[in-house]
């Protein structure tokens, strides 16, 4: 690797971990501060939480449009990056819950999905570099990841949100000026060039993301009923201009979109850790370990740990899409009869479970980006191919927000029956959809080899 490569690389590897020490810093707390500290209840909680995820990921589609035609991706990332820190010191300062959620997604929108195209400049065409260093770029937002979830957690607990949410904000911070200070590594990547008079429309895009991300959390109760029709019709049109492209053989099309429904649904149920089954080892599980309560929102911190130590072993071991839909809808299913039958749950058995859908993620989740990319390499529209993916993301986390509110408690004296029916009706839907796509791709199979 050449040493200007290797030098870029660390620098973005770095701000992206920073990046997402504050994102994971602030979301893994998200639900707990709306419940705790401002008596929302679970329901309310719940649409906040989903319409304020699908927002972020859509948002990196808009954010893309406005890096390509008006900002380039340099400064993009860096007004995200600053966009981001108004967002969580605004949550640091409890000045406008929905105000932060809108600077939050309007800089998650620049930064998330330009980053990592920024990253994609410093490689050739079939450069064999490339894959080592997304490699090292995942691992490093990971590290991010896990480390802040243990910090604020932590912080919450002992000395309230607020600093938690400003241990977040100094993150962002710290990845910022570190873009800022070695920004002259970048200056050889050629980008679009890009006319100074643009900035004022990027400054008038940027604006109107923060105003709709604003009023889109802010009316959550509308929008959470809309808004996944909008992510549905965007992936449709996506799909329509896929099948148009004739490089595209309709098999491949179709067998693309059940993995993108597998992802969906899965995504959606694994979701659950930073809402419902983060609220159900807050209430309901024996917490006290030698006299020392663990935070509840510990639990989150099994998933980045997984996949970091287990990543690579279980990636390569499995290919079939039916196994981690049988793990989670069974952990699931097993949660919801201790529910009801009331035999107790401590919170190290959440974080078995935790750990059983964080093996599922890396069963599923390098099976669905593999294809991805090699139908994105196949045809005409690679970015179209690769920017379904945060679409996909999206309209999981809509309906995330869906299956938490199943769960959610109105009446505490019934809450054990409310979370194993809820449980339960999850279970059966991650079973059912599991095998349905089996099925699916089965025919696909079939086909292809009858043709053949």
């Amino acid at each position: 690797m050449k040493a200007i490569d290797s030098k870029i690389l660390t620098l973005l590897s770095l701000v992206q971990m920073w990046k997402f020490f504050s994102h994971f810093g602030v979301r893994v707390l998200l639900v707990l501060y709306m419940v705790n500290h401002l008596d929302y209840s679970d329901t309310r909680a719940f649409g906040v939480n989903a319409v304020f995820c699908g927002l972020v990921e859509l948002g990196g589609i808009f954010g893309g449009i406005i890096a390509d035609r008006y900002l380039g991706l340099k400064k993009s990332v860096f007004m995200g990056g600053w966009l981001l820190v108004i967002g969580y010191f605004t949550l640091f300062f409890e000045i406008s819950l929905f105000w932060a959620m809108g600077f939050i997604i309007a800089g998650s929108s620049l930064f998330s999905s330009n980053i990592t195209a920024l990253l994609g400049l410093v490689y050739g065409e079939n450069d064999s570099r490339r894959k080592k260093g997304f490699t090292i770029f995942y691992m490093m937002q990971n590290l991010g990841a896990l480390v802040s979830t243990i910090i604020c957690s932590f912080i919450a607990t002992q000395y309230g949100f607020q600093w938690a949410f400003a241990i977040a904000a100094s993150g962002m911070v710290i990845g910022n000026l570190l873009f800022f200070m070695y920004k002259g590594l970048l200056q050889n990547l050629k980008e679009v060039p890009q006319k100074k008079e643009q900035m004022a429309i990027a400054t008038i895009l940027g604006g109107l993301i923060f105003v709709m991300g604003t009023l889109g959390v802010w009316f959550e109760k509308v929008v959470f009923l809309i808004l996944p029709w909008i992510t549905v019709a965007i992936l449709l049109f996506f799909a329509i201009q896929l099948v148009k492209d004739n490089k595209y053989p309709r098999e491949q099309v179709y067998r693309f979109f059940i993995y993108l429904s597998g992802l969906i649904l899965f995504f959606a149920v694994e979701d659950q850790i930073c809402s419902s089954l983060l609220l159900f080892a807050e209430r309901e599980t024996s917490r006290t370990l030698f006299g020392w309560m663990i935070p509840s929102s510990l639990i989150t911190i099994i998933n980045p740990v997984v996949i970091l130590l287990f990543g690579t072993l279980v990636a390569k071991r499995h290919s079939q899409i039916i196994t981690p839909f049988i793990l989670t809808g069974g952990s699931f299913g097993i949660l919801a009869i201790f529910c009801l039958l009331k035999l107790g749950c401590s919170i190290f058995g959440i974080m078995g479970i935790v750990v059983i859908i964080s093996l599922a993620e890396l069963m599923i989740g390098p099976l669905i980006f593999s294809y991805a990319s090699e139908v994105a390499g196949r045809g005409g529209s690679p970015g179209m191919v690769m920017g379904m993916l945060p679409v996909a993301f999206s309209l999981a986390f809509q309906l995330s927000g869906g299956l938490s509110k199943m769960v959610a408690i109105e009446d505490r004296d019934f809450s054990l029956q409310t979370y194993g029916a809820g449980f339960g009706l999850v279970a059966l839907l991650v079973l059912v959809g599991g095998l349905v796509m089996q099925f699916l791709i089965k025919q696909c199979e079939d086909e292809k080899s009858s043709v053949y």
